[in-house]
């Protein structure tokens, strides 16, 4: 999945409560500033994120994908993206400490006009995907009840409660729901620490189960 900009104004329309002409603005605005620092051949930091920066390419020789036959590529000019330490960092640390886990698990979400129970697509400490049959716009705050099956049965459960914001909404078709439906990621931005340990309880037992060890 990938975030857009039509994503980026939505985020900004509901986490900043701006009008949606005033988050468009923003983000064009801010998209146009980085085009033409990079078009003055002018690099673009930014702390914690990373740097774009522009990057000439001399001659060298190439291959035309279609018949195949040698040419030379002339100089050009590219733009490049080196990720900051800090961000390479915390995303390398968390999918270690918390990687996700695909499984169909009981999911329910409530927002002020929206109540469903659905399942997860995948799972972690920090989030989970699942596919909803409307869309919720970006950063809408959401109550969130997860079912842990445990037991050799699997018929019991542990429930895991928090609070999360809709991070990523993507429309597709469904042939099994005779309509749309939309791939939703959400992040747990409020859970507390022993849910968080729920959810890697029932990881390390999903784990011992796929490698058929003994408990």
């Amino acid at each position: 999945m990938t975030l857009t900009k039509a994503d980026l104004i939505d985020a900004i329309y509901n986490q900043l409560d701006l009008p949606k002409t005033r988050s468009l603005k923003v983000v064009e605005s801010l998209i146009e500033i980085i085009k033409r620092t990079l078009e003055n051949g002018e690099d673009v930091l930014i702390t914690g994120f990373g740097k774009f920066y522009v990057k000439e390419k001399r001659k060298r020789k190439g291959r035309n994908p279609q018949t195949k036959e040698d040419l030379m590529l002339g100089e050009r000019k590219v733009v490049t993206f080196k990720c900051s330490g800090v961000l390479r960092n915390k995303i390398n640390r968390e999918r270690r400490r918390h990687p996700r886990i695909n499984g169909r698990l009981q999911f329910k979400v409530k927002a002020e006009d929206f109540d469903a129970v659905t399942e997860t697509i995948n799972l972690s400490c920090f989030g989970a995907y699942c596919q909803l049959n409307k869309h919720i716009p970006l950063m809408t705050s959401l109550k969130i009840a997860l079912a842990l099956p445990y037991g050799d049965q699997g018929n019991e459960f542990d429930y895991v409660e928090c609070n999360g914001v809709v991070v990523r909404s993507e429309k597709i078709l469904s042939e099994a729901h005779l309509g749309s439906v939309y791939n939703t990621a959400i992040y747990f931005n409020e859970i507390e620490e022993s849910e968080k340990e729920k959810i890697a309880d029932f990881f390390e037992e999903h784990q011992r189960k796929e490698m058929g060890m003994p408990e």
